[in-house]
């Protein structure tokens, strides 16, 4: 028991400075914020699969499914919806948030100026008022 206690002291010493660093730093994720790194997909177009959590994604039955909106420094980008074969051969903002089976949709996207989104310094944010929040059954109890 005595060893214990005198170590008591060199645990308290090495904890405290650690945790008041860590929360002294710590800063909270922005929801929506895409992060890199992104694919290259193909051309002018990158990819980032698993974008939002809740949202559905356009389907071959439903096109124009997807309600995504998808910001660049808070401007809007687009169209939506447009074929992954446009967003890579003209980009210039354009994307698609595409479903493809039970998987969970992924986005094809293209810079505003059809730069590299891993290197271009910009934020990319997404936003989908029709998203199902995954967790708020769990949030009401």
């Amino acid at each position: 028991m005595p060893k214990a206690v005198a170590i008591l002291p060199v645990v308290f010493a090495i904890y405290f400075p650690i945790a008041w660093h860590l929360e002294s730093s710590y800063k909270p994720q922005e929801p929506g914020i895409l992060r890199p790194p992104f694919a290259h997909f193909a051309g002018n177009a990158y990819l980032r699969y698993r974008a939002s959590v809740g949202s559905k994604g356009d389907t071959s039955a439903e096109p124009e499914r997807a309600r995504l909106q998808l910001f660049e420094d808070g401007k809007p980008l687009g169209p939506a919806h447009t074929a992954p074969q446009d967003v890579s051969q003209l980009g210039a903002g354009r994307f698609a948030y595409f479903q493809v089976g039970e998987d969970r949709p992924a986005l094809v996207f293209s810079t505003s100026d059809n730069s590299d989104p891993n290197t271009n310094g910009r934020t990319y944010r997404i936003n989908d008022p029709s998203a199902r929040d995954p967790y708020e059954e769990q949030r009401r109890r």
